[in-house]
């Protein structure tokens, strides 16, 4: 499917980026190319790009399954194309 065939109502309308960080981008790699033509549609068309980061504070990092990776410091923390 093309961004252009995606039907939507520009005034309620926003991609929502859910958790592609460098740490995902392995599971995700397949999926990389549509998303990033989807973020350049939706820009293009001044729509809203929403981006999500799923991260802990080193605190939290004492259990599985992402202990230890997921620091909200760390590159692999960092969305994904930055």
């Amino acid at each position: 499917m093309s961004p252009t065939s995606l039907p939507h109502h520009p005034h309620h309308t926003a991609l929502l980026v859910i958790d592609v960080q460098n740490f995902f981008t392995p599971m995700t790699k397949q999926a990389l190319p549509q998303i990033t033509t989807l973020i350049h549609h939706f820009r293009a068309q001044a729509l809203p790009v929403i981006f999500t980061q799923h991260g802990h504070p080193p605190s939290d990092l004492a259990g599985p399954p992402y202990a230890n990776q997921l620091n909200d410091m760390r590159s692999s923390s960092f969305i994904f194309p930055n």
